[in-house]
């Protein structure tokens, strides 16, 4: 499918150069994953039998490359294309605040690149909400500042192999939505203790 492979297509391009690329096929039905074996050769595929949602997905993502242990993993969704130094910048956010935070760019809509998409999110667990700081917003100075933010989208989502191990990857009982800040929630859960 062309977005997975403008997604792959960017990701060819980021300048950070100890990274490789796992993509994570949920049992895609269109033939895709024939032009991307052949266009894209350099990357590890792992075909799914079945649809496991993103959490599950991910998760199983997740077991492949357990004996690589690296240090860090990126979860990205496919229809994101990455800025070239996205991954630099993430890595530099890491080495700056520290590894145990899990870190994210900002998000920009695919069809207007100046509207924000996602730049922070703010969650009222007892008011049951869940909003993206920036959504719909013409992108200024004031959203380029790291802050602390109360989740990071599983959209473009940087994490530590340590950290998501801790936190055994993502609770496969949200099957899209909610994953993220779940797992943003129980990091800082653990963080406290």
């Amino acid at each position: 499918n062309k977005t997975t492979i403008d997604c792959l297509s960017s990701l060819k391009k980021v300048t950070y150069s100890n990274y490789s690329t796992v993509l994570i096929d949920n049992a895609s039905t269109d033939g895709s994953l024939t032009l991307i074996k052949e266009q894209f050769s350099q990357i590890k595929i792992l075909p799914l039998e079945k649809n496991y949602g993103y959490s599950g997905g991910m998760n199983r993502g997740l077991k492949l490359i357990k004996t690589e242990n690296p240090d860090f993993v990126v979860f990205l969704n496919n229809d994101i294309t990455v800025a070239s130094d996205f991954l630099t910048q993430l890595i530099n956010g890491a080495k700056e605040y520290g590894k145990n935070n899990i870190y994210g760019p900002k998000i920009y809509y695919t069809s207007n690149p100046k509207k924000i998409w996602y730049a922070g999110g703010k969650v009222n667990i007892g008011m049951g909400r869940i909003a993206h700081r920036g959504i719909r917003r013409y992108d200024n100075n004031s959203f380029s500042k790291d802050i602390i933010t109360d989740y990071i989208s599983g959209c473009c989502l940087l994490i530590s192999w340590d950290n998501i191990n801790k936190l055994n990857g993502f609770d496969s009982r949200f099957n899209m939505y909610g994953e993220d800040v779940d797992l943003c929630i129980r990091a800082k859960n653990i963080r406290s203790k």
